[in-house]
């Protein structure tokens, strides 16, 4: 899947053409993230929303169409799409998951994340048009760029098994982590930025694994074996996934993840040292 780039700034020629396209004005200050330029703001009914613009527009469209099957249900509605941009529903970020996670009610952030997994999962529906197969998601593991160091391979070999298996197919979210739910007020916590897949419902799961730590770079949790630990059989208990087959998922989830560091040059460390305490439980 080829990268198209936007340069994200407050004075992108992008920005003024959204606003009047879709009558909406600025109702606060610009967010810049790694993947999009988020404006919040009102629209024409007065309504509080989330202008997206995208850095990389190749994933807008399996973005929406995954908003579009959950209709709001445990995810952001869609309230309008064009080229780079999204029009969202916009949730109020509060008391983050990664800050429970920190302050010692990890259990909780874990369980409201395996909640709102569930709800999405049975919100979904089978409508799979424009979103990408799991199979796909996980090219730079299963073929990946640049040699591939043992610990990879071993994740590999474990994706491969559990893609020529799944379980019944859903509609997932592929990155369901701390910085991704957000309070929705009387609607509840609600998932944001999906990346619009299909596939096995345990791969959801596997983002958490890797998290607040991913969300806050330089802070170490996930990778803590006792964390670790209690995780691996709180997750199994809330999902009903059996703990070896949750095990191997989250190797594959994270052997794709440090893939994607690795290949963009940046440092994996969290990743690549919850694909070793996974697999090390695996062959304990």
């Amino acid at each position: 899947m080829r990268r198209q780039y936007l340069p994200c700034s407050r004075n992108d020629l992008m920005h003024g053409e959204y606003l009047r396209r879709w009558r909406l004005r600025d109702d606060g200050a610009p967010i810049a993230t790694s993947g999009a330029w988020l404006q919040p703001v009102l629209t024409a009914d007065g309504l509080p929303a989330m202008l997206r613009l995208a850095r990389d527009c190749s994933g807008i469209a399996s973005a929406a169409a995954a908003l579009d099957c959950w209709d709001g249900d445990g995810a952001v509605r869609l309230l309008a799409v064009d080229g780079h941009a999204l029009l969202l529903e916009r949730a109020v970020p509060g008391h983050t998951l990664c800050e429970l996670s920190f302050e010692g009610r990890d259990q909780q952030a874990t369980t409201a994340l395996c909640s709102v997994a569930a709800r999405l999962h049975r919100a979904g529906g089978t409508n799979t048009t424009g979103l990408i197969p799991l199979h796909h998601w996980f090219d730079a593991l299963l073929r990946p760029a640049l040699p591939q160091r043992a610990l990879l391979r071993r994740c590999a070999a474990l994706a491969r098994q559990l893609l020529a298996h799944p379980c019944e197919p859903v509609v997932l979210h592929g990155d369901l982590h701390h910085g991704n739910v957000l309070d929705g007020g009387r609607r509840g916590l609600l998932a944001i930025d999906p990346k619009g897949l299909y596939g096995d419902p345990a791969f959801d799961y596997t983002p958490l694994f890797l998290n607040p730590d991913l969300c806050f770079n330089g802070r170490r949790f996930a990778r803590v074996a006792a964390h670790f630990d209690r995780r691996v059989a709180w997750v199994g208990q809330q999902a009903g996934i059996p703990e070896q087959r949750l095990l191997q998922w989250i190797a594959a989830g994270a052997g794709l993840s440090a893939s994607w560091f690795l290949q963009d040059g940046v440092d994996a460390d969290t990743s690549l040292a919850v694909a070793r305490l996974a697999l090390s439980r695996l062959e304990a």
